[in-house]
């Protein structure tokens, strides 16, 4: 019988590299595939948040990209808590629960980056640094956030200076940021109306996150909540919370929401503030007084404000959901 023929070297050197040429060609592929799975999933956990009784705002880039104008002129973004952006047929006004992309000559509108969201073909907002913004038609006024979760998928890399994500005046309500101050932290800061006093709590970071990359950067309060009341989540994982034994319950157990105070008003309670995107503020009116100006430098392609609080599990759940490849 003939013996059988082993492969030489030079025939198993021609078999491994077809094989790594194939696996070449196939990788991309495979990727890109996995990277639809994991878009198809996310939006089906995105899409669910519009049904949620308890949120406030949601943007989520992706009915439209800012074509749609109110009557002034000026680009809308559908803020898809307030209207089901599905069965929109016509222009809508600022008036009907939309937000807008920059205002008049306060500010530029944030740029479409159609391919550099976290998915493949995700759109993303690029805000400048500068002065883009996204006005949201919401108010808060006195003691009428008892609970809150904001949520915030986004990229930076500068360092240098303060840049706030989502703010409803830091001393009347709230205001995120993912670099507050000198130092490189995220900073969540609330404020509750207190004994006719503003009682104001600053929480910050113990590192920074303008690393180049995207995050998902989310702060909590629950003023019935047990344990820690207020807390920072970052990539799914707690990253600081008020200080045990000292600011437990930095709020007293009361809502936030402080509802104005001299010189702006001659009384407590009236006033109630309108919410930015990119930016602080200082608004009594929409789209107007943004304030202080810490705009974000960098890349946004998801925003959420529930109010309610949620907890360690779900905010890691809404991490793997919607993380990119390689980052799970």
């Amino acid at each position: 019988m003939p013996k059988s023929k082993a492969f030489s070297v030079v025939e198993m050197l021609v078999v491994i590299s077809v094989f790594m040429v194939l696996l070449t060609l196939l990788l991309p592929a495979l990727s890109k595939a996995r990277d639809q799975a994991m878009y198809v999933q996310w939006r089906a956990y995105s899409h669910a948040l519009d049904n949620d009784s308890e949120i406030a705002v949601h943007f989520n880039f992706e009915d439209q990209t800012g074509e749609e104008m109110n009557k002034k002129g000026w680009p809308l973004l559908y803020n898809r808590a307030m209207v089901d952006a599905m069965k929109v047929t016509t222009s809508p006004g600022a008036e009907d629960g939309q937000g807008q992309l920059g205002f008049g000559n306060i500010a530029t509108k944030p740029e479409w980056d159609m391919t550099g969201g976290r998915f493949t073909n995700k759109p993303a907002l690029d805000f400048d640094g500068t002065d883009d913004f996204i006005a949201i038609n919401k108010t808060y006024g006195k003691g009428e956030l008892p609970a809150m979760t904001v949520a915030v998928w986004v990229m930076s890399e500068n360092s240098a200076s303060s840049q706030y994500l989502m703010s409803f005046d830091r001393s009347e309500n709230f205001r995120f940021a993912l670099k507050d101050g000198a130092s490189n932290n995220v900073g969540f800061d609330t404020a509750s109306f207190k004994n006719k006093n503003c009682c104001i709590s600053d929480l910050r970071t113990s590192e920074g996150f303008t690393d180049g990359r995207w995050h998902l950067v989310v702060g909590t309060y629950d003023m019935a909540g047990t344990g820690n009341r207020k807390q920072i989540f970052v990539d799914g994982r707690k990253v600081a919370t008020t200080r045990p034994n000292k600011e437990v319950d930095p709020h007293k157990g009361l809502p936030l929401g402080q509802g104005g105070w001299a010189p702006y008003t001659h009384e407590r309670g009236r006033r109630r503030t309108y919410g930015f995107v990119g930016c602080g503020s200082e608004g009594f009116t929409f789209g107007k007084r943004p304030g202080p100006r810490a705009h974000l430098d960098g890349l946004i392609d998801e925003v959420v404000l529930l109010e309610r609080a949620l907890t360690p599990d779900e905010i890691m759940n809404m991490y793997k959901m919607g993380a990119p490849i390689g980052r799970r």
